[in-house]
């Protein structure tokens, strides 16, 4: 029997941080996973509403 990551076609899985500016605005600047696999990717969120995100890559590997 196949894992569920396998079944789902899930290519990574890991935990996430999202951080926020220092001066205590709430909104999101950033967007950190680290893979179980040791791998981290950082995205810089460039803008969000309530349906879409748009993201830039800042680290990929």
């Amino acid at each position: 029997m196949k894992s569920d990551a396998v079944k789902d076609n899930i290519l990574e899985v890991g935990e996430y941080q999202i951080n926020g500016p220092i001066d205590g605005e709430i909104k999101f600047e950033t967007l950190t996973l680290i893979a179980t696999s040791g791998a981290k990717r950082i995205w810089k969120v460039k803008s969000m509403d309530e349906k879409k995100i748009i993201l830039e890559i800042v680290k990929f590997g």
